[in-house]
């Protein structure tokens, strides 16, 4: 049972990617009838938590998948290096740790030269960091 139900959801999330959204609020009503039925404890739940957050799961298919994924996973990135920073006491040097961290490239004002980031020594050389 526990299979089938899984399969069902993966039809559902089919139709979501390819962005039809009528059918794929039909099809989430259908899992939750499924769900509830199925008198497995584990998906009644995931069913209730389904109705509780519906608007925003809708939203995945109308928005044709779209998500804040990559900005969570970004601050969660700076929240790491953030609980690591010990000692700086200035925001430059903070701002500075982080497009070490994070940048790929950067370009010096003065030059206009672009270089590798993790080539240039910390502390020292370009001051503008740019995603490559």
């Amino acid at each position: 049972m526990a299979y089938e139900l899984k399969e069902a959801f993966r039809v559902a999330m089919a139709f979501a990617k390819a962005g039809h959204e009528e059918l794929f609020a039909a099809a989430l009503d259908l899992f939750d009838a499924l769900c509830r039925g199925s008198g497995l404890a584990p998906f009644a739940t995931v069913a209730k938590t389904f109705r509780s957050w519906r608007g925003e799961i809708v939203a995945y298919a109308t928005t044709g998948g779209a998500s804040n994924a990559w900005a969570e996973a970004v601050n969660h990135l700076i929240k790491n290096q953030k609980r690591q920073a010990h000692g700086y006491n200035s925001w430059a040097g903070f701002r500075g740790q982080m497009l070490w961290c994070f940048a790929t490239e950067v370009v010096d004002p003065d030059t206009g030269e672009i270089t590798a980031l993790r080539l240039v020594p910390r502390g020292q050389g370009p001051r503008f960091a740019r995603a490559s």
